[in-house]
């Protein structure tokens, strides 16, 4: 296996030595020389690590010093880290490609370092899989820049089994889900995800297969807390998982990206990304055109899609209607009676557990939105954020995922701004 670093890593000074320093099976280091270059010829240097068996995990970098005698390392390919071995090396399993001619997807997928990067990123290889999301269950173009799009592929329900993969429409656009497929292409990394891009071929195996069952987990896993890497996480990337008894909690959670909403089934909520061709939408605008409006509170009793990542956070992809199982539209409710002027009535029950009702009055049509805070301003949930007409509305908060104590909401009508208390007691 041949390595090559330019003289460029040097920053510009006159590089005194290069080596790569590897191990095998978590052995001992050792060091191969790199060939410097040939003066006017280029500025390449090489270096080999002798073969090894089938099966034997290698683990490598490349440490450079220069006539001054100042070292750096070049430890693996990940953005903010790749001079820190602590972070993580380069690696690669050996193969007998004579007996396994095609890659599994945990062959691409699995890495056992924080930085979720894959041993295989620059290779052109073929990998195996059954798809799991074609043009019928995800758009051909995402919704907005960052989202995901058709196609991805699973093998099995353990993790690191699933994987998004792309190519020009005259390959991909025949693979249809249960479709069990080798594809060919570049082994890449997109905004942190892990890719089969530019693929080339793709040769259909067998169709009308089952598809891997979703891993049934807590939206916990993928919340704020999960950075890329994150081993709880970073395993499921790409896969088809399903979160039970789930409660909309913010239709409105992140400013930039109005089409994305969050979920939650206990603990930390997970970010919900609108690019499957299903009929539900966060945007109030969008039952114009025959979607079904999803609210905070509104309960779904199961939902099932992909496990995506961008922007610094795991996000989760429903793929059609089927994916939603038993909801239930309950949330904003408007009353008969007229309302003469803005109001906000207190909360009832206060104490609740841990659902609570809240009432407000809006005497003029226009933009209203009603949120609640915990005791040092941080939102917590968006329960409207919609243009509404004349009259007198009741929202249904379920705090089911909160601690208990004292929180704030308020509503914002025009000028209209109140603020009232109410108190979570578990």
């Amino acid at each position: 296996k041949v390595y090559r670093v330019t003289s460029g890593i040097g920053n510009g000074a006159v590089i005194d030595s290069a080596m790569v320093v590897y191990r095998v099976n978590n052995g001992a280091w050792q060091t191969v020389g790199m060939t410097a270059p040939q003066a006017g010829v280029d500025s390449t240097y090489y270096g080999t690590i002798p073969k090894q068996a089938a099966g034997a995990t290698v683990q490598y970098f490349i440490k450079v010093r220069d006539k001054a005698n100042l070292t750096t390392h070049l430890a693996n390919s990940a953005t903010l880290v790749q001079f820190d071995t602590s972070k993580g090396t380069f690696f690669y399993k050996s193969l007998d490609r004579a007996a396994q001619p095609v890659l599994t997807i945990r062959d691409v997928q699995y890495t056992p370092f924080i930085n979720g990067r894959t041993p295989y990123l620059g290779a052109v290889d073929s990998v195996g899989g059954i798809v799991t999301a074609d043009t019928s269950s995800l758009r051909i173009s995402a919704l907005t820049a960052a989202g995901t799009n058709a196609w991805y592929m699973q093998s099995g329900n353990q993790p690191y089994g699933g994987i998004w993969i792309s190519g020009p429409d005259s390959v991909m656009t025949k693979l249809r889900n249960g479709d069990s497929v080798v594809v060919k292409g570049n082994i890449s990394e997109t905004n942190e995800v892990t890719r089969i891009t530019n693929i080339t071929s793709a040769r259909v195996v067998a169709t009308g297969l089952p598809l891997p069952a979703p891993v049934v987990l807590k939206t916990t896993v993928f919340g704020p807390g999960a950075t890329n890497g994150t081993f709880a996480a970073e395993q499921y990337e790409g896969m088809l998982v399903r979160f039970d008894t789930v409660v909309v909690t913010d239709v409105s959670p992140v400013f930039d990206q109005p089409t994305e909403f969050e979920i939650s089934n206990g603990g930390q909520a997970v970010l919900v990304r609108r690019d499957g061709k299903h009929t539900y939408s966060n945007v109030p605008a969008d039952s114009a055109v025959g979607m079904t409006i999803l609210r905070a509170g509104n309960k779904i009793a199961s939902l099932t899609g992909i496990i995506f990542y961008n922007n610094n956070r795991y996000k989760f992809v429903p793929r059609s209607n089927a994916d939603f199982v038993g909801v239930s539209l309950t949330g904003v409710r408007r009353e008969q009676a007229v309302a003469t002027a803005y109001g906000l009535d207190q909360n009832y029950p206060n104490p609740f557990n841990p659902a609570t009702t809240i009432r407000y009055a809006i005497p003029q049509a226009g933009s209203v939105t009603l949120k609640v805070f915990n005791v040092i301003g941080q939102e917590v949930a968006t329960l409207v954020n919609e243009r509404q007409e004349r009259g007198v509305y009741s929202v249904k908060f379920d705090a089911s995922r909160l601690a208990s104590g004292l929180y704030l909401y308020r509503v914002t009508a025009g000028d209209f701004v109140q603020v009232k208390k109410m108190m979570l007691v578990k």
